[in-house]
């Protein structure tokens, strides 16, 4: 999504284009199939939220730590400057890094360069963070809530907790993980989303 990169003469970075990166692609496609494909098939059997929550997870294996990096890789390798949506996000130190700097940052780059950053000039950064913050959350719905037929508003709380286009960066406390608080103030999106999202998105899947 970053057109002035991706046709310009800049080269990929070294890392984006090692042979290892193909193996560790096609291991999240593989688990990431498998975890939906658990996830779909055992619905009926297992805890809703369960399935649901293993379903979604599958998803983003197969598709942003799996099929997106492998796409990515075959344009680095052609000498094009395609950096993966994610990059690494269990190594960030802050919040504004994990969200801003390493998930998703495809969205991330776009909504700084094309929303935050103008609108700052002219309104705020709080103003600007919050129009971010909305827009967000409506393609969260677009893309999760409508095609599952339920789950309104999960999306968008999870976004909440998302300070992309931040420019300050808030430290992890001393002995904290990013899986432990991918959420700011210790608000993640397991506490703050319906329980019914993942669920419904599931259920479609599956047909029921």
């Amino acid at each position: 999504m970053n057109a002035r990169d991706f046709l310009g003469e800049r080269a990929p970075r070294v890392e984006w284009v090692r042979p290892g990166v193909v193996a560790s692609a096609l291991a999240n496609v593989a688990l990431g199939a498998t975890l939906t494909w658990w996830a779909v098939r055992n619905l009926a059997s297992v805890p809703p939220l369960l399935a649901g929550w293993v379903g979604m997870a599958g998803l983003i294996l197969l598709l942003h730590f799996g099929a997106f990096r492998l796409i990515a890789w075959v344009w680095c390798r052609a000498g094009v400057n395609a950096p993966p949506i994610m990059q690494a996000p269990i190594g960030a130190t802050s919040v504004a890094e994990f969200w801003g700097g390493r998930w998703n940052i495809a969205f991330a780059e776009t909504a700084r360069r094309s929303i935050f950053r103008p609108l700052a000039r002219r309104v705020g950064t709080k103003a600007a963070g919050a129009t971010v913050f909305l827009i967000s959350g409506v393609i969260h719905e677009s893309v999760i809530s409508l095609p599952a037929g339920g789950g309104w508003g999960g999306p968008r709380f999870i976004s909440r907790c998302k300070p992309r286009a931040a420019p300050r960066k808030k430290a992890w406390p001393a002995g904290d993980s990013v899986s432990a608080r991918a959420g700011a103030g210790g608000s993640g999106p397991w506490a703050s989303r319906p329980r019914r999202c993942p669920c419904c998105f599931m259920r479609r899947l599956s047909g029921a």
